[in-house]
């Protein structure tokens, strides 16, 4: 399929990124901004790796991500489950849940977690499979982030907030109105993205503080 052909035969499956997880063992992330365009499997890193990427993040989320990127198991955060709020850790290789959170306690002992995991929550959490590890999530969104300044723009799209949604293990983008969002969805389409790994949606700049709202 060409380019052309499968921006005119865009689909969009599902856009809001789902809040609530089910039982450990059969998670429900949130469905993926699916298109057309999108890559069927699993790519590791983007087509060009951010060169500035690893100096972006600092204090906790630096040290998960690190985390990630060098203990076996493939880290990719914390989810809390319902109905009490306990935590779950989401991996892409649960054989290795013991590595990982023998890593997440030290973590613990010195900088705060979020969701707020105490290093004795950490060692009775359950482990979750997940598609993309959290080094993998931010690499899509340093990249994704950078290559959509000139596309959104080239299909007038914006976006107003973007970020690695952990609990769904997605990218997000947002977009201030439905005419941006669709400019945006266009832009995405455009750029080999894999399927299910981006979640999108309208949300409007808060009168208070000029500031997207998600939930």
């Amino acid at each position: 399929m060409n380019r052309s052909t499968a921006l005119a035969g865009l689909v969009l499956a599902a856009i809001a990124a789902c809040r609530h997880s089910s039982a450990p063992g059969s998670p429900q992330p949130a469905a993926g901004l699916r298109l057309v365009a999108c890559e069927e499997t699993r790519r590791l890193a983007p087509a060009v790796e951010p060169p500035t990427g690893p100096t972006r993040l600092s204090g906790p989320r630096a040290q998960l991500v690190a985390v990630s990127r060098t203990v076996p198991g493939g880290f990719a955060g914390i989810r809390r489950l319902p109905p009490a709020g306990q935590i779950a850790i989401l991996l892409t290789d649960t054989s290795h849940a013991a590595d990982v959170r023998a890593a997440l306690r030290e973590v613990a002992v010195s900088a705060p977690l979020s969701p707020p995991s105490a290093p004795e929550t950490i060692a009775r959490a359950p482990a979750i499979q997940v598609k993309w590890t959290l080094a993998e999530l931010y690499d899509w969104l340093w990249y994704l982030e950078s290559a959509l300044q000139p596309a959104a723009h080239a299909f007038g799209g914006a976006y107003t907030s973007s970020g690695v949604d952990d609990g769904a293990n997605r990218v997000f983008f947002d977009a201030p109105d439905s005419a941006s969002h669709a400019g945006l969805v266009r832009a995405l389409a455009g750029l080999a993205v894999p399927c299910e790994l981006v979640t999108s949606d309208v949300r409007p700049y808060s009168t208070a503080d000029g500031w997207p709202r998600r939930p």
